[in-house]
């Protein structure tokens, strides 16, 4: 999957989703001393969700470096918000490419103004 990236207009390759392996994963938890890298407290390794820092909807990698312990709550939390700034992206990306739609209302527009009685007054009869 290929993204533009809004203000160079270069492609974005995105990573797909990798599991880590069983040696990873105690790999990732070691490296942040056994604590959720959201909320600072302690987190067993069977409980630990694995994050990205940079998630991968906006150009992160599945680098091991780009991986931290999460607890579910806190990696929820994070995820919803990862999917706001996603949503933002690909909305600047389509507006910088030119594919935002064009309102479907059209307005006649008024040719003049309305008084405070609620009669129109045209523009060049005052």
């Amino acid at each position: 999957m290929s993204r533009v990236v809004p203000k160079t207009g270069e492609a974005l390759d995105l990573e797909p989703r990798k599991p880590l392996t069983p040696k990873q994963r105690a790999q990732v938890h070691a490296d942040n001393d056994g604590l959720c890298y959201l909320c600072g407290h302690p987190i067993a390794l069977e409980e630990m969700q694995d994050e990205h820092v940079i998630c991968l909807g906006i150009g992160g990698s599945n680098d091991l470096r780009n991986r931290k312990p999460a607890h579910a709550d806190c990696h929820k939390f994070k995820t919803a918000l990862d999917r706001q700034v996603i949503a933002k992206v690909n909305r600047i990306r389509k507006r910088e490419a030119g594919e935002v739609k064009p309102s479907r209302i059209k307005s006649r527009g008024l040719e003049g103004w309305r008084t405070f009685n609620g009669s129109i007054v045209r523009r060049g009869e005052r």
